[in-house]
């Protein structure tokens, strides 16, 4: 019952303003008599349907500005982490298709980008977002971001100094990490995405 009243406050104010009405009028009526309707007629009854109008459209004047500010806060949101995604995702193309992809790899820490992500996390602007699922996404899709650029790094540390031709097993698994983390950043990215555009279409449609 109070879920309801929550979730329908202005059906819940019309109620609770009908209820207080009726219970004046009965009291009135009981304590008064015909004297009290006249009066209430009179005076009483433009305040109370006043009331009846005035509080429940205030509440949906309200509600509607709230609604159109998380719309248009999650929509701006979603679109800057989509194109930030997408840059992402272009870079990580780049690395697979790349000659050289040992010497590309050392650089993906500086081009891959989490600014944006980690700026709505840290200030609170993710809880715009309502959807759980899409949350989840993200934060998979970025923690796979964070993961490779962790890897490039590591990666560049221990090839810029060793000489030419020789491999250690320190770096062949810094390796394969990060290519293994390159190849499930393609799907775990696309899904995130795929997530960003129903969302942007529910608030658009």
């Amino acid at each position: 019952m109070i879920n309801w009243f929550k979730k329908h406050p202005i059906s819940s104010a019309l109620l609770a303003s009908l209820i207080f009405v009726m219970i004046m009028v009965t009291w009135g009526m009981a304590s008064y008599g015909s004297d009290f309707v006249q009066d209430f007629e009179a005076n009483w009854l433009a305040t109370f349907l006043g009331l009846m109008v005035g509080i429940p459209l205030a509440l949906w004047v309200g509600s509607y500005q709230e609604r159109s500010t998380e719309k248009e806060r999650k929509g701006k949101i979603l679109l800057v982490l989509k194109d930030e995604l997408n840059g992402n995702l272009v870079k990580l193309k780049e690395h697979q298709d790349s000659i050289d992809k040992k010497m590309n790899a050392s650089i993906l820490s500086g081009v891959l980008k989490d600014e944006s992500w980690q700026a709505f996390s840290n200030g609170g602007e993710l809880e715009w977002i309502k959807d759980p699922i899409l949350i989840s996404k993200l934060s998979d899709a970025y923690n796979v971001i964070r993961n490779i650029r962790l890897f490039s790094d590591r990666f560049f540390s221990i090839t810029q100094f060793r000489t030419t031709g020789t491999q250690t097993m320190v770096e062949n698994h810094i390796w394969k990490a990060l290519e293994e983390a390159t190849i499930y950043s393609f799907s775990i990215i696309n899904e995130s995405l795929q997530a960003i555009e129903v969302n942007l279409k529910a608030l658009w449609f």
